[in-house]
């Protein structure tokens, strides 16, 4: 029963706290001695004035658990709750070396325990920890964390032939498969140069050796391969005859890590191509790996330009020399619907030539809001661009009518009148604007739920407006309320809250600071009739905000910072009392 309750309440402590501003006081796991073991770990006397960190409550219940099962015979539940007190303290801890402390604190527990079946768990802990450092690796930089992973392999094979029927087993048995798992992965260039050899890049991880299949593209391939998974899409590139076909040993330096190479791809004449590469030279999907991808060999290159009119440039030239492409044939497909045949396909749309500089221009329609893409054609040399997405932009010259509301004030007090005037015009939202006269409207009022309060009907004027009032009645829950007609809203607060006497201000702070430098705040306190307030208690607290500056891609088109906070922390805080 206490391991049940206990573990209950370690369930709750070991969450995130709640998201309060942090005290100056707060409580932290930042001492060696947290990974102690077991015996030395119950002693430690924690004490902290933070009564609300969950930290010092699950940090607490961590040691009577443990003092529970000290002494144990089945040392199986004592192995569990340390080793979860273990990476809890990691999770926690604020120490600097905690990762080398915690690695130390777990080769501990193994030794201490070794004779213990239960004690695979720990191995798996080990190995998961080195697991997780080698993921790291980076080849581009360092051979730092290369061999990591290596050694998370062997930890787990060790606790698997020690205590192979044990829970610690089955989790190694688990990591050891994604270690030895195979993995390929292969890139080439959209579009390459004919007659010439080009690169392609293969990524890789526990392959030696690959085979390479180059297979000329139709279309009643791409028409074949349509609603195939993975496996019928291998299954339907094997069969087909390849123009090329070869086998390369790739590096491998038994670490098993990702790693990637480029390779040569042989000269191919005009036409598009797809390349399939596997670790089994019958290309069987099954127990391995397979990569492929479609390239297109052609002379013609493009750049393509969105302009603001609906209009689409393409400039072709010349994929080696970069010269411009002048009479080359040009269509453009765009992407449909068809709900008979429950799929989509491309219709012509536009077709010409380019002209003396390479360039072709379409405009899109109306209600093309699919995929097009463009055909280049040149004799025997054929380059079809990527999808790209058809956005009707429409041309808003058009006349509409809106309604702007004025308040009083921005926040009301239940039980009090709103007072409103609308003013009604017709806009192209640029030059011309009109006032509407004589017209008939109806202004709604709504609640913080959106729920009708009352309405009222409303002639405009001869000079466009309109005026009413409402009264906000008792009863309802305060929020955003607002007011609405037909072509125009406006949102104001309602709150239950008391007229203030006094206002407190400060002076703004000029300079700039560091870290432990000393700020001076000047402020003072006033009645709203100008008398300044004497001889009353002042309470002030300092919090701290720390900001991170964020780099991001805007939906139109350029990079900005935005500035990202985390949870206050309070500093310092301060009473007089009279």
């Amino acid at each position: 029963m206490f391991d049940l309750l206990s573990h209950n309440a370690l369930s709750f402590y070991i969450n995130d706290e709640a998201s309060v501003t942090d005290p100056v006081y707060k409580f932290e796991l930042n001492d060696a001695d947290d990974f102690s073991t077991a015996d030395d770990f119950v002693d430690i006397d924690y004490t902290t004035k933070d009564s609300l960190s969950l930290k010092f409550y699950a940090i607490k219940l961590y040691q009577e658990i443990i003092d529970f099962h000290l002494n144990d015979k089945e040392k199986d539940a004592l192995i569990d709750v340390d080793l979860a007190r273990l990476n809890f303290v990691r999770r926690n801890s604020v120490n600097t070396e905690k990762n080398n402390l915690y690695i130390s604190a777990v080769i501990k527990l193994e030794e201490q325990h070794s004779d213990v079946p239960y004690s695979s768990l720990i191995s798996f802990n080990k190995a998961k920890y080195f697991y997780d450092e080698g993921v790291k690796y980076n080849a581009s930089v360092s051979d730092a964390h290369k061999w990591e992973i290596k050694k998370a392999l062997e930890i787990c094979n060790t606790a698997i032939e020690k205590f192979s029927d044990t829970f610690g087993a089955h989790e190694c048995r688990w990591l050891q498969n994604t270690i030895l798992q195979k993995s390929l992965r292969f890139q080439t260039e959209y579009g390459n140069i004919p007659n010439q050899p080009f690169l392609s890049l293969i990524s890789y991880k526990n392959v030696n050796k690959v085979f390479i299949r180059v297979i000329p593209w139709n279309e009643s391939l791409e028409k074949k391969e349509k609603g195939l998974y993975a496996q019928q899409l291998i299954q339907l590139y094997v069969k087909q005859k390849p123009a090329k076909e070869w086998s390369l040993n790739l590096p491998d330096d038994k670490d098993y890590q990702n790693h990637s190479v480029e390779i040569k791809i042989p000269a191919l004449p005009h036409g598009r191509y797809l390349i399939l590469v596997a670790t089994d030279k019958n290309f069987t999907y099954l127990k391995n790996a397979v990569g492929y991808g479609k390239t297109w060999v052609s002379n013609i290159s493009y750049v393509r330009r969105e302009m603001g009119n609906n209009v689409v440039q393409f400039y072709a030239l010349h994929r080696k020399t970069g010269h411009p492409l002048s009479g080359i044939d040009v269509e453009v497909f765009v992407q449909r619907y068809i709900p008979d045949d429950r799929e989509y396909k491309f219709f012509e749309v536009a077709s010409g030539k380019t002209n003396s500089e390479g360039l072709f221009e379409f405009e899109k329609k109306e209600n093309n809001y699919n995929n097009y893409k463009v055909v280049f054609t040149d004799d025997d040399d054929r380059f079809e661009s990527q999808n790209y997405y058809s956005y009707y932009y429409q041309n808003n010259s058009g006349r509409r009518t809106t309604t702007f509301f004025y308040l009083d004030r921005a926040i009301y007090r239940p039980g009090q009148v709103v007072y409103f005037k609308g003013l009604m015009i017709q806009t192209d939202g640029k030059k011309f604007h009109e006032i509407i006269t004589d017209r008939k409207t109806t202004v709604t009022f709504y609640d913080a739920n959106s729920q009708k309060i009352s309405d009222i009907t409303l002639t405009t004027n001869e000079y466009g407006t309109f005026n009413g009032q409402f009264t906000i009645p008792f009863g309802k829950i305060g929020g955003q309320y607002y007011i609405m007609n037909e072509v125009g809203s406006q949102f104001f607060r309602v709150e239950e809250y008391k007229r203030p006497k006094f206002e407190v201000k400060f002076e703004p702070v000029k300079g700039s600071y560091s870290l432990n430098d000393k700020v001076t705040a000047e402020g003072f306190a006033k009645t709203y009739s100008g008398a300044n307030l004497n001889d009353v208690e002042v309470k002030y607290r300092v919090v701290r905000n720390v900001s991170f500056p964020y780099f991001y891609y805007s939906w139109r088109g350029y990079y900005n910072w935005y500035w990202g906070n985390n949870t206050q922390m309070e500093i310092t805080k301060w009473c007089n009392q009279n």
